[in-house]
């Protein structure tokens, strides 16, 4: 497998040179017009941005570094407009000559730009292209720009994908959203990519994946395909999800840094379990760094970003679990009380590395990187667990209670006395693992522009590595698997006079469950399994424009290899 992946890295340099051809020339009779659209404000490159010669009836769309070609243009001076959301349009008269090819550059603007100094552009700027995008697509699609509902509590991408129309969340147990449903369809069925190549699945047998694995942070857009288009993979069904980095060369300052620092904290006055009063703050923070450079004798041609991110984020909860007779009277009693403290610690930490760098005006290419690791460092179910036969017990004529029968008889809505006979039982459990799910992706391809054609390709190689065990072979201290105890001919009360929400439990005779040398019944199971999951792909695509009107036809072709094991890991 690997060796078939090098074997197609080998043959990408191939195909980059077959197709590095000079572009097509100006026809004598006709004039050609290029150019560039960014912000005039904050100097971004302009995704998207419509560029039009209304009298003709000519528009296209500018490129992911803001430029523009308008083929075929008759001699003279035409007016052109650009337009694009949140900014306002421009209009220009620009002469076009034949047998020659005009450069127009359009600084767009914003009065709201203009009101304050001090005005916070990025959250309207990351919509708007969001907008844009949105109204660009070809199928139904949904765009949201990853700052443009602030910052978020875990800062994942499930938390900004449920907010989007048509999506819904599977929550965990912790209420983290770790799945979702594009149109209700069940989330196996829908395909996960990072700048469209697919990313291998953290779920081992299972094709779902999990959206609390990876941070929000390193990208710039979110897209939500929810109509299949002929160029997506067949396993999506119910959509795609596409998460987009932002090419460095989009800038137009030379140099850009991001960072956040932040931290979640669990105040002490509030009632927490022991681990989170031990641990109640957790950090949050992220850093990118974009710079454009000079390169092999070209002007701001090879652009960098890195990023980093690092949160940890830590939950606890209280569970209690009541079952009452098989009854719709009143009074009944409780023969089954269970309560229980969890708490969860998790951590993320990550790299991303993007390079790309533009050979020509028509040829860029590109490598992404992504580094990334989600751990659950414990994960601890501490619980307890009372329950008897479902019997009451007939009194003598001495109103004592006889028999093996297990509950007293003078039991009301609040209260309830169970007798120490052999079917009244008390549970200790402690279920605690670790959950570590490691993450590497790296992508290269290339993007070459003709006259009308467009040609893009690309492979890829993503891993995920999901390890879950007591922690012994880890570096950290593990939680120890599942172990569960029991005593018999445990007498108990039950009693929600007080707090119903948090009922008084009480031992009534039988063996002491404080002193631990009673408990004599007692198994343990160990979790020691590994997942991996393993994606090679390459692709190629090629886009060629058919007319004035901007229809195209688009072909292409796609290879991929997926693996999925489960294995036990030796001790």
């Amino acid at each position: 497998m690997i060796t078939r992946l090098r074997r197609a890295w080998r043959a990408l340099p191939c195909l980059l040179l077959a197709t590095a051809v000079p572009a097509q020339p100006v026809d004598p009779g006709f004039g050609r017009l290029t150019g560039q659209v960014s912000n005039g404000a904050t100097g971004a490159l302009l995704e998207g941005a419509a560029v039009e010669v209304a009298a003709l009836g000519r528009r296209v769309l500018t490129d992911t570094l803001g430029r523009f070609s308008l083929e075929a243009l008759s001699p003279g001076v035409h007016r052109v407009s650009v337009s694009y959301i949140g900014l306002n349009p421009e209009e220009r008269g620009i002469e076009v000559r034949a047998g020659a090819a005009a450069n127009a550059v359009f600084e767009l603007r914003s009065d709201v730009y203009r009101l304050d100094k001090f005005s916070v552009v990025g959250e309207r700027e990351g919509n708007a292209a969001a907008l844009t995008a949105q109204r660009n697509a070809d199928s139904v699609k949904s765009v949201v720009a990853l700052e443009a509902y602030g910052n978020l509590s875990n800062s994942e991408a499930g938390e900004l994908l449920v907010r989007l129309p048509g999506i819904a969340g599977s929550l965990n147990g912790e209420g983290v959203v770790s799945e979702v449903l594009v149109r209700g369809t069940n989330h196996t069925l829908n395909s996960v990519t990072v700048d469209g190549n697919k990313m291998a699945s953290s779920g081992g047998m299972n094709r779902n994946f999990r959206t609390n694995s990876i941070p929000g942070a390193f990208f710039d857009t979110i897209e939500v395909t929810k109509a299949a288009t002929p160029d997506m993979d067949a396993d999506s069904l119910g959509g795609n999800i596409n998460m987009k980095t932002r090419s460095p060369l989009s800038l137009k300052e030379k140099r850009r840094m991001i960072y956040r620092v932040g931290a979640k904290w669990a105040p002490f006055f509030f009632d927490h379990n022991p681990a989170t009063r031990d641990h109640n703050l957790h950090p949050m923070t992220s850093f990118s760094y974009q710079e454009v450079f000079d390169a092999f004798g070209g002007s701001r041609n090879l652009g960098i970003t890195v990023g980093a991110f690092y949160s940890e984020n830590a939950t606890s909860g209280v569970q209690m679990t009541q079952d009452y007779a098989y009854t719709t009277a009143s009074p009944a009693y409780v023969w089954d009380y269970r309560s229980a403290d969890i708490y969860n610690s998790r951590m993320n930490k990550s790299l991303t590395l993007r390079v790309d760098y533009r050979a020509s005006p028509s040829l860029r290419f590109f490598v992404n990187g992504i580094y990334n690791d989600a751990h659950e460092r414990s994960f601890e179910y501490l619980r307890t667990r009372a329950y008897t036969a479902r019997s009451v017990a007939p009194l003598n004529a001495a109103g004592e209670p006889t028999g093996a029968n297990a509950i007293y008889g003078n039991y009301t809505d609040l209260v309830t006395r169970v007798r120490p006979v052999a079917a009244s039982n008390f549970e200790l459990q402690t279920d605690g693992n670790r959950f570590e799910d490691s993450q590497r992706q790296i992508q290269a391809g290339a993007e070459h522009t003709f006259a009308r054609l467009t040609l893009d390709y690309d492979a890829a190689h993503s891993q995920s590595m999901v390890r879950q065990d007591d922690g012994q072979n880890s570096r950290d201290v593990g939680s120890g698997g599942y172990f569960r105890t029991w005593l018999t001919g445990v007498g108990w009360i039950l009693d929600k006079t007080a707090d119903a929400a948090r009922p008084m439990f009480t031992q009534a005779g039988g063996p002491s469950i404080f002193d631990l040398r009673n408990y004599t019944n007692s198994e343990l199971n160990k979790r020691a399994n590994q997942r991996n999951g393993i994606l090679d792909s390459a692709s190629v695509n090629a886009r060629q424009v058919l007319d004035q009107r901007g229809s195209y036809l688009k072909a292409g072709a796609r290879f991929r290899r997926q693996m999925a094991e489960e294995v036990e890991i030796g001790r």
